[in-house]
């Protein structure tokens, strides 16, 4: 069984902390990002904090942040999102390259 779980348990932990790169970096230069998910499929446990919603799915196999868009600036600002949800296209690299960052310095720390 703990040959099964352990695995699981460190792949969440990568995802967690790539993801989080992601987001972090996002919320960094002002993008609106309305879901952090763990997981793909079906939620398990949703938890709306701020103008983000926090998800756990039910397929354990990755995860996502769903950021603002140049088609989302309308919604942005409906939903919440601050003047700066669609950035410069310099900035707009900062989150893509955030959660390969994160994750190249948890797994050197590790």
């Amino acid at each position: 069984m703990l040959a099964i779980l352990a695995p699981l348990l460190v792949f969440g932990l990568v995802v967690f902390v790539h993801e989080l790169g992601h987001f972090l970096a996002a919320k960094a230069v002002g993008v609106y990002a309305p879901r952090f998910s763990i997981g793909f499929g079906p939620a398990l446990f949703r938890k709306r904090w701020g103008e983000t919603e926090y998800v756990i799915a039910a397929l354990p196999l990755g995860g996502y942040v769903r950021m603002a868009s140049r088609e989302d600036e309308s919604m942005a600002f409906i939903e919440g999102g601050g003047e700066h949800a669609i950035i410069a296209h310099v900035e707009e690299a900062m989150p893509a390259l955030r959660g390969e960052t994160g994750t190249h310095v948890f797994a050197d720390d590790v």
